[in-house]
């Protein structure tokens, strides 16, 4: 499974430019499972290669190793299969293969005579050249697919994505004969904006034919339909991740003062990345104050003084409000709070002007914090490192990471 050594940077221009149309992710720690087949006389056994944590998986991954979270002492290089056939009431063992997948795959298929097939890889889902994987009765490998060599690249480059994996499926089924397996794929929603999950999602069929080692994709009206729906996709996203793109190579302004919160959690974010490049492996917390009229004002406080509060922090804090004044007076009564120098191994970004910036750095000047100022009247500009780390993106994005 290819690796991508800029994962973190990855998930960040992900949400730059793909912000309406990708997805959170959430996958717990693989586990072994177990597939029989229809007839209930093979079974597979898939025991995932051990994985310490997601977080030491992403740090390894990004570091480039070969076999991210191994815990030490593990020597298992990758997913292992155990086919098994029913004999009376016992199974017996008839072959023992390395899977294909890195850790795990996502689903996996027992089939008549020990045939067997893997679907996506654990947290990458659509994401490499073992996408999709057959084996023959001996457990060979047959075949190994990426997306693009069944379906059209800008079809799948149509798909909706998330952090980590492209959602082009849903559960297989397994057709009469039983060496025959169908994959509805999901088809491109007009918009990105408008996916809702599979309940509000159109399918179409693409057949695995492991006898003979091969697919077939759709025919007709419905596969027209598909493809056509795929290139107006394209279309729209084209032109949403073009607007994106302007936006983050132009100075960053603030946001109104009527904006949303999450538009004053995106400003301070992006603000930090565009004044710290070389924290780029760093995912900093937020706060936002509401103004004093916001009916989550008090919320908004009390949010914020836990966070100056926060024992052994360690890392960036990013602080804004709509109100200037507002946020300088609360920092000046929370910081009356603040035990000295709790704060030795923190960066504390204050999005404000020099008149507030200045009493609010000697208000925090005890906390022991380094203190940062964003000054709001100053657009800031894209980062040369930033610039230069999205055309890297923009080429594996394009890649779809194989």
């Amino acid at each position: 499974m290819a690796i991508n050594r800029n994962s973190r940077w990855s998930v960040v221009f992900i949400g730059v430019f793909l912000a309406n149309a990708a997805f959170a992710d959430s996958w717990r720690l693989a586990t072994t499972e177990q597939y029989v087949s229809a007839d209930g006389d093979w079974r597979l056994t898939v025991e995932p290669r051990p994985v310490t944590s997601q977080a030491d998986y992403f740090k390894d991954a990004a570091d480039g190793k070969s076999t991210p979270g191994r815990p030490p002492g593990s020597a298992l290089p990758s997913a292992m299969g155990i086919m098994e056939r029913r004999v009376g009431k016992h199974w017996q063992q008839v072959w023992q293969r390395p899977l294909r997948n890195d850790v795990a795959p996502v689903n996996a298929i027992a089939l008549p005579g020990g045939a067997a097939m893997t679907l996506d890889n654990w947290h990458q889902m659509g994401i490499g050249q073992d996408t999709v994987v057959l084996y023959d009765t001996r457990g060979t490998v047959m075949a190994s697919y990426r997306l693009t060599d069944f379906l059209p690249r800008e079809y799948v480059l149509a798909l909706p994505r998330s952090v980590s994996s492209i959602h082009w499926r849903r559960e297989p089924t397994v057709l009469s004969g039983g060496m025959r397996v169908s994959v509805p794929v999901l088809v491109p929603p007009q918009d990105a904006d408008e996916w809702e999950g599979e309940d509000h999602a159109q399918f179409v069929p693409v057949v695995f034919d492991l006898e003979l080692g091969r697919v077939e994709l759709p025919s007709g009206a419905d596969w027209q339909r598909a493809q056509e729906q795929a290139r107006a996709a394209r279309v729209k996203q084209r032109a949403r991740e073009e607007a994106e793109y302007r936006r983050f190579i132009q100075p960053l302004e603030p946001p109104t003062v009527s904006a949303k919160e999450y538009e004053w959690h995106q400003y301070l974010r992006e603000a930090f990345y565009r004044l710290d490049p070389s924290s780029k492996d760093e995912f900093p917390d937020t706060e936002v104050l509401q103004a004093p009229t916001a009916s989550n004002y008090a919320t908004s406080a009390e949010a914020l003084g836990e966070a100056l509060r926060q024992k052994d922090r360690v890392g960036a804090l990013l602080i804004a409000s709509p109100s200037q004044d507002a946020l300088l007076e609360r920092i000046e009564v929370e910081a009356r709070r603040v035990p000295a120098v709790a704060l030795p191994e923190t960066r504390v970004y204050l999005a404000m002007d020099d008149a507030h910036f200045v009493p609010a750095r000697a208000a925090l000047s005890s906390s022991g914090a380094v203190l940062v100022q964003i000054d709001p009247t100053v657009p800031i500009a894209q980062s040369p490192e930033r610039l230069e780390e999205w055309e890297q993106f923009n080429e594996e994005r394009d890649a779809l990471d194989d």
